[in-house]
């Protein structure tokens, strides 16, 4: 089991024994674990069934372990947006589902990521000469890459 749990495996934890077929469930699991190891194989299955379901991803937002859900049928909701926008069902955070990036409408997902990486390329570039005049960085001689 721990062997399985290492590898990030949640699905089908079966017996290791050559003759037995057993499956282990999730109470009998949580039995056999310690705690932080069934916390460990309850954050993979959570992984695993987002992964299966193509109507789910995991939040985008640094510290939240929330699931974004494509945003269908909610016509009834008071402050509807159209698809692909989503909300994380644990932060809240706004995004879009398609992209997993800040919603942003009236912009396609691919506008969107040229817009970002624009405004990142400016402020990569700006970083790297502070840290490199910070840190008296000097150039590979054969590379040019600063160390």
């Amino acid at each position: 089991m721990q062997v399985s749990l290492t590898e990030g495996k949640a699905l089908n934890i079966s017996c290791l024994a050559p003759s037995c077929d057993f499956t282990f469930t999730e109470p009998i699991l949580e039995q056999y674990l310690t705690e932080k190891q069934f916390t460990r194989y309850q954050q993979f299955l959570l992984a695993a069934s987002i992964r299966a379901d193509p109507n789910r991803k995991g939040c985008p937002a640094p510290d939240c372990t929330g699931i974004i859900s494509r945003n269908q049928n909610l016509d009834f909701q008071k402050d509807w947006k159209a698809p692909p926008y989503t909300e994380c069902d644990l932060c809240s955070k706004p995004c879009c589902f398609e992209c997993i990036r800040d919603y942003h409408p009236g912009v396609n997902c691919k506008q969107f990521e040229r817009e970002l990486r624009l405004k990142k390329l400016l402020t990569d570039e700006e970083d790297m000469k502070k840290w490199q005049k910070d840190n008296d960085a000097k150039p590979c001689p054969r590379c040019k890459v600063s160390f």
